[in-house]
């Protein structure tokens, strides 16, 4: 958690367009009080056995928007997506699709029944 708030404090501060600035769009749920959420911890060190320790302080009540940020945070690093290759994808020119008359109708298939004896089962 603490290396995701640095980042994103640190992408924050980032005010020219570029690699790793945050980009905001008008409204879509930004407003005032998801920037006071997302900015709603700050910094803190306090000594430890002698050692300093950093570690993030809530300052205000609500912190959602922040925590929401440090999970899609995680998400995309789990995922790691090669957006080079996405961009690509997405700026080719795609030809037409032709039509070649209705789509096949889908057969509908049965879940098959749970046989239990699984994991779920076995700490019930």
């Amino acid at each position: 958690g603490e290396t995701a708030k640095d980042s994103i404090f640190a992408r924050l501060r980032i005010e020219e367009t570029g690699p790793r600035y945050i980009h905001f769009p008008h409204g879509h749920g930004f407003d005032d009080e998801y920037f006071r959420q997302l900015t709603a911890e700050e910094i803190r060190t306090r000594m430890r056995h002698g050692f300093p320790v950093r570690y993030y302080k809530k300052i205000r009540e609500r912190n959602e928007a922040l925590d929401c940020f440090v999970y899609n945070l995680a998400a995309l690093e789990i995922l790691n997506p090669n957006f080079e290759r996405l961009t690509k994808n997405l700026t080719k020119q795609k030809k037409p699709v032709e039509e070649k008359g209705p789509l096949p109708k889908t057969v509908k298939q049965k879940a098959p029944r749970h046989q239990g004896g699984g994991f779920v089962d076995a700490w019930q």
